[in-house]
C-alpha cells in the first residue's frame, strides 16, 4: 500500500477531537448521527431520551485478515426502547413498501416498452 494512501485512511479513521451531536449525511446519503467524545471515551446517546445507551451483546467475527467486532446496543430504559424499536420497524416497513412499488413500476415500465417494440 502507497504511503500516500496510508495517510489518507488515517486521516479518515482518526477519532474526532470535539464533539458532534448533530446529524450527518453519509456519502451513500444515509442519515446518522455522530459520536460524541466524553474525556477520551466515546459516548452513544438514546436518540429519544438522551441517556447513555448500554452495551446487551458483543460479537467478534473474522473477516479475511481481520477482526470485526460489534455491539448491539440499547437505551437502558426499557420503555424508551422499546419505541425506538417500534419506529425503526415502522420506517424499515415503510422502505419495503417503497420498494416493493418501485420494483412493481419497474416492471411495467419493461412491459410497456417491450410491448411498444413488438407493435
Amino acid at each position: 500500500m502507497k504511503k500516500e494512501h496510508q495517510e489518507e485512511i488515517l486521516e479518515e479513521t482518526d477519532v474526532v477531537e470535539e464533539d458532534l451531536e448533530e446529524e450527518t449525511e453519509g456519502e451513500d446519503g444515509v442519515v446518522f448521527q455522530e459520536a460524541e467524545e466524553e474525556g477520551g471515551k466515546m459516548s452513544n446517546k438514546c436518540s429519544l431520551c438522551g441517556k447513555e445507551r448500554v452495551v446487551v451483546k458483543t460479537r467478534k467475527e473474522k473477516v479475511g485478515n481481520s477482526y470485526v467486532i460489534s455491539r448491539e446496543m440499547s437505551c437502558p430504559d426499557s420503555e424508551c426502547q422499546k419505541k425506538v424499536e417500534k419506529t425503526l420497524f415502522n420506517e424499515a416497513k415503510k422502505r419495503s413498501f417503497i420498494k416493493g412499488e418501485q420494483l412493481k413500476r419497474e416492471e411495467e415500465r419493461k412491459k410497456r416498452v417491450a410491448n411498444s417494440l413488438k407493435g
